[in-house]
């Protein structure tokens, strides 16, 4: 177990909060020059919360949300930003791409998982990652595998509910899943950034399910995922209730534009599966 010294903590907590407290605009989730389909207005309310403005897709009140901020900091810098979702009170599931887990363990760079908005923000210290056997670039592939990690953090979110992650049955080609994430809302900007104040929600129609992922397409009018928003879910409905189908791993056009096409981690997938029930016990299942 890594658990970074109480000088750079704090050191690393004091530079999260001046960024997060400055911080702008962000990911594209939707056009809001478009009217939201009943089930986009309905994406915040599925994981417990209200929309932030009548008709948006902002989600009020992210504090009581199970969709976290993944943030990778080195001594004195922010060097990633990811999405994230609490799948159980101390453990966060996110993107592999995301985590560093080599300068992780030489203890280079640290991980710090942010929920709430300037103001309302609680901050917690990742003390192990986990990364999903299998993970990588196959070869003749063009989409990662098994892009999937755990977070164990130092203290747990007793205060949250966690998401349950989807196995009993497979997402379905033309169901809605919704997604979520902290990350660019605007088209085009392809540099790293964060707009940690604003947790977007939003709808996509599943387009095709393979054994290890799940596919998504942009269409002009409707929600994307873009910069920021890698390893946060997809969640689809279970008799009403949410669990967490897929997490985002990679898109298909730089910029986010029209024809994009989201490749999520279908964690159904054999390795993934079998790694998420032999890592955490506490991770529940629906």
């Amino acid at each position: 177990m890594k658990i970074p010294s109480t000088f750079y903590s704090v050191v690393k907590f004091a530079i999260i909060m001046v960024i997060f407290t400055g911080c702008g605009s962000g990911s594209n989730k939707s056009n809001d020059n478009d009217s939201p389909s009943t089930s986009e207005k309905e994406s915040c309310n599925i994981i417990g919360l209200a929309p932030k403005i009548i008709g948006g897709r902002s989600c009020q009140s992210p504090e009581k949300s199970a969709i976290v901020r993944v943030i990778e900091v080195t001594a004195d810098d922010v060097t990633g930003i990811c999405t994230g979702s609490l799948v159980a009170p101390s453990i966060v599931l996110t993107a592999a791409h995301c985590i560093n887990d080599s300068a992780f363990q030489l203890g280079a760079v640290d991980y710090i998982v942010i929920i709430g908005e300037p103001g309302n923000a609680q901050g917690v210290i990742s003390t192990s990652v986990s990364i999903s056997p299998g993970f990588g670039l196959p070869e003749n592939a063009d989409r990662l595998f098994n892009d999937a990690a755990l977070l164990t953090l130092d203290r747990p979110f007793f205060n949250i509910t966690p998401l349950p992650i989807l196995t009993s049955r497979q997402p379905k080609n033309g169901e809605d899943g919704f997604v979520y994430g902290y990350g660019k809302r605007v088209e085009g900007e392809n540099e790293e950034g964060i707009d940690a104040a604003t947790l977007e929600a939003g709808s996509m129609r599943v387009e095709e399910v393979t054994p290890n992922h799940i596919f998504v397409e942009f269409h002009k009018g409707g929600v994307n995922v873009c910069n920021g928003d890698s390893g946060g879910p997809l969640i689809v409905l279970v008799n009403g209730s949410p669990a967490i189908a897929g997490v985002v791993s990679q898109g298909s056009v730089a910029g986010c534009y029209p024809g994009d096409v989201t490749t999520f981690t279908n964690l159904q997938s054999p390795q993934v599966f079998s790694w998420l029930s032999a890592v955490s016990k506490s991770v529940s299942f629906r």
